[in-house]
């Protein structure tokens, strides 16, 4: 059970991924890419929150406080290189979802419906591995 305080952000990840859904059924590929990434960052951000005797997730103002190179650099570093939480090809996802979420968001940038598809299957399959992580780490922590 993640803790209650943070299950909001949880719903939100949950959320932006069923935004990235709706947002490919309706061939908008780069929105459904920037969404789908977020999905992962609000992930990564709880467990690393849970993770961390750091808890930058303010339950106040309900703001997630990491930034996004800081929590890219848990995922590498903290999550696969030191804990071993996530593979390589886990790493190599998020980094793509990122790097199609800045093109969606900052760029004019054309996204196949293939590669949207495949951003959106790591998206949920990485989500998923968060969310199991999120849910032990409370249940150690």
């Amino acid at each position: 059970m993640v803790h209650p305080e943070l299950r909001p952000f949880l719903e939100k990840a949950q959320s932006s991924l069923q935004a990235a859904e709706v947002l490919f059924e309706h061939h908008l590929y780069p929105s459904s890419a920037s969404r789908a990434y977020y999905a992962v960052f609000v992930g990564a951000s709880l467990l690393l929150t849970e993770m961390s005797s750091r808890k930058p997730i303010s339950i106040k103002t309900m703001r997630i406080e990491w930034e996004h190179e800081t929590v890219h650099s848990a995922f590498l570093n903290e999550f696969h290189a030191r804990r071993r939480l996530f593979t390589k090809e886990d790493v190599d996802a998020y980094t793509k979802l990122r790097e199609a979420r800045e093109n969606a968001d900052y760029g004019i940038v054309e996204l196949t419906p293939q590669r949207a598809k495949r951003l959106l299957t790591s998206s949920r399959q990485l989500l998923a591995k968060i969310e199991g992580l999120v849910e032990d780490a409370h249940q150690i922590g």
